[in-house]
C-alpha cells in the first residue's frame, strides 16, 4: 500500500520497500550501462548496480536503447565501499525508462 501525507504545501509519498537480493551481473546490463559491476541486486522490478569508483557513477552514459530491451523497469548505480559490506555512499545515478538523473 502506498501511504501519502500532506506536509505543508507538499505531499510525502512513502513507497513500500522492495527488498534486494543478489543477482547475476548480466553482460547485457553491464554493457548497456558501460560499467563493470562489483555487485548487482534485484528487486521485483528494478536493479541495483554497485561499482568501485565514484568517477564511474559521475561519467555514466547508458545506452538507453539497449536498456529498454531488458526485462526491468529501471535501476540505480551507486558506489560500493568497505569490502564485503555494502555501504551506499557518494553520488547515485538513477536510470528509468530513458531518463538519466545524475548528481551535479
Amino acid at each position: 500500500m502506498l501511504v501519502c501525507r500532506k506536509t505543508g504545501d507538499l505531499v510525502e509519498l512513502d513507497f513500500p520497500a522492495t527488498p534486494v537480493t543478489s543477482a547475476d551481473a548480466s553482460a547485457e546490463l553491464c554493457e548497456a550501462l558501460g560499467v563493470t559491476a562489483s555487485f548487482v541486486g534485484a528487486s521485483r522490478f528494478d536493479r541495483l548496480v554497485l561499482v568501485n569508483s565514484e568517477g564511474l557513477v559521475r561519467a555514466l552514459q547508458p545506452d538507453f536503447s539497449r536498456l529498454r530491451e531488458l526485462p526491468v523497469r529501471g535501476g540505480i548505480v551507486r558506489v560500493r565501499v568497505a569490502g564485503d559490506r555494502v555501504y551506499l555512499s557518494g553520488p547515485a545515478v538513477t536510470v528509468f525508462s530513458g531518463l538519466l538523473v545524475k548528481p551535479s
